[in-house]
């Protein structure tokens, strides 16, 4: 099925300015379009105000300079009070890609019942937590992951982030609660990739369908 890209119509619709994509499931184009709109959306939430202010406030609640205290914080506010897991409608990819979008659907900063939360799956997850964490000052990047039983290429995408001493830490909310800052799901194959889509590096088993899908969904991206 070929990929298309369209967007919710209509002046009423508040989720008009999000990105949406029709998607032959898991397909490397499906995937590296999907790599491409996390890295946009975070990059779209750095520097925006409600954003900055949300996460520089809970960042002050660590001891000073304690930047590992820091990304724990926020990654610990998001999971326990601010975002809940919600699968995407079905036939659709949807990547919360606009600023306001970003801080009150998936951050949940908007006005709302007090037992309603921020809601996405996890690509959703990956730009809120990437754009808070920029925002004061963390680098980082997309990883993207195959289960060990899986037969796709990939298919689960997470954040890392750069803490000062410490290197590249993963900052993934689908293992909460019984997972903490830095935990990695169990896996076969796992890449990196920058906010541009590029692919960083690689590691584990590319073989078969696999190796060739992979090679052409880096060549896509390059």
């Amino acid at each position: 099925m070929k990929t298309t890209l369209k967007r919710y119509p209509g002046k009423g619709n508040p989720e008009q300015i999000r990105e949406i994509r029709y998607h032959s499931k898991y397909s490397p184009e499906s995937l590296r379009y999907t790599i491409k709109l996390i890295g946009d959306g975070i990059k779209s939430g750095t520097g925006y105000l409600p954003i900055r202010q949300w996460a520089a406030g809970i960042a002050t609640t660590a001891l000073p300079r304690d930047f590992t205290g820091q990304v724990a914080a926020i990654y610990d506010e998001f999971v326990n009070n601010r975002w809940r897991y919600v699968f995407d409608p079905v036939g659709y990819e949807m990547v919360a890609v606009k600023d306001n979008v970003i801080s009150d659907t998936v951050l949940g900063l908007a006005p709302r019942p007090k037992n309603q939360r921020g809601f996405g799956d996890c690509d959703d997850a990956t730009v809120a937590m990437g754009a808070a964490l920029q925002n004061i000052g963390f680098p980082v990047r997309i990883a993207t992951i195959a289960a060990p039983r899986s037969l796709g290429l990939f298919d689960h995408v997470f954040l890392q982030a750069k803490i000062p001493k410490l290197g590249w830490v993963s900052v993934d909310p689908v293992g909460h609660p019984h997972r903490k800052l830095g935990w990695t799901a169990p896996h076969k194959r796992i890449a990196w990739w920058n906010l541009d889509g590029k692919l960083i590096a690689a590691r584990g088993e590319f073989t078969g369908r696999n190796k060739k899908a992979f090679k052409r969904m880096v060549a896509r991206a390059a």
